[in-house]
C-alpha cells in the first residue's frame, strides 16, 4: 500500500501546470512552425491575417523604436500583405504562418499581440490595438 501512494505522490509531483494560453500556444507552436517554448525568456510579436492592415502599418513604426537588442523577439506574421522596414525585418526570428494558423487558436488576439514566455510557459497575452503606443512600449519591457 505504502508503494502505492509512494507512486501517486511521485506522479502527481512530476505533473506540470500548464495555463490554458501554455497548452493552447504550445500546440500552435508545434503543428504549424514545428517549435517549442523556450526555457528564456521569450517576446513573441503575432501579426494575425485578419488584423486591420491600416492598424498595424501604424503599430509598426513604434515596434522598432522600443525593441531592446538584449532580449529575444519572435515574430509570427500571419498578415502577409503588412510592410515590415529593413530595421525590424533583421532584428528577432520569423516565421510565417501563410494559413493563418494562429488567427483559429483561441488566445485572444488582435491586431498585434504580444506574447511573453519564460520557463516553457505563457506568462502574458496582451492585445494591442490603434493607438495603444504605451501599452506596447510597456509590453515589449
Amino acid at each position: 500500500m505504502r508503494f502505492k501512494i509512494f507512486v501517486f505522490l511521485l506522479l502527481l509531483l512530476s505533473c506540470k501546470n500548464e495555463s490554458k494560453e501554455t497548452i493552447i500556444f504550445k500546440k500552435y507552436l508545434e503543428t504549424t512552425h514545428h517549435l517549442e517554448i523556450p526555457e528564456n525568456s521569450n517576446i513573441y510579436i503575432v501579426f494575425p491575417k485578419l488584423a486591420c492592415k491600416g492598424c498595424v502599418q501604424d503599430l509598426i513604426g513604434n515596434i522598432a523604436d522600443n525593441l531592446d537588442k538584449n532580449k529575444t523577439y519572435t515574430f509570427i506574421v500571419s498578415n502577409t500583405s503588412i510592410y515590415f522596414p529593413a530595421n525590424l525585418s533583421s532584428i528577432g526570428k520569423w516565421h510565417f504562418d501563410k494559413k493563418g494558423d494562429i488567427d483559429k487558436i483561441n488566445l485572444g488576439l488582435s491586431n498585434l499581440t504580444i506574447i511573453k514566455t519564460n520557463k516553457g510557459q505563457v506568462v502574458s497575452v496582451i492585445p494591442i490595438d490603434i493607438g495603444e503606443y504605451d501599452k506596447l512600449t510597456k509590453a515589449l519591457e
